[in-house]
């Protein structure tokens, strides 16, 4: 699973490639997602794969080891978050107040401001392993204080 810096974008692979969240917004990184797994296909196409479901702003994914993802944008986002945290193991939101406390792990702006990019593996043991895009790396562009 791939979760963009935003929280607006989520790839998940599937038999018939990456899954991507919506058709259109962060361009950009979904173009090489799509080009780092070798597809050629748009952006638009990746969206119509199987992998989620529900409607825009509200999508839900099966995921290895019975667990189960919410991606949460949009209007009224900050409780819809909250009560897809009840029910989803793992909840993508481009809210900028949702809960801090909750049976779920929360990934949002704040959250994902600190990783960058983020790639969650299974481990095997019903958990995830992230891999962060900015890997402790401080980087002007990332917002992170410069190196001494």
């Amino acid at each position: 699973m791939l979760i963009a810096a935003s929280g607006g974008l989520v790839g998940i692979m599937g038999e018939e490639g990456r899954a991507l969240s919506k058709p259109v917004g962060d361009g950009f990184v979904a173009s090489i997602w799509l080009e780092n797994d070798g597809d050629t296909s748009l952006q638009d196409a990746a969206a119509r794969r199987p992998g989620f479901t529900g409607r825009p702003g509200e999508l839900r994914a099966d995921l290895p080891g019975g667990q189960t993802l919410a991606v949460v944008t949009g209007r009224g986002n900050a409780a819809r978050a909250e009560a897809a945290c009840d029910t989803a193991h793992i909840v993508v939101t481009t809210a900028t107040d949702p809960p801090r406390a909750g049976p779920c792990l929360m990934l949002d702006p704040e959250a994902l401001g600190r990783t960058g990019t983020l790639a969650l593996w299974p481990d095997g043991q019903g958990g995830w392993l992230p891999v962060s895009a900015l890997g402790g790396a401080r980087r002007a562009w990332s917002g992170r204080a410069a190196a001494d």
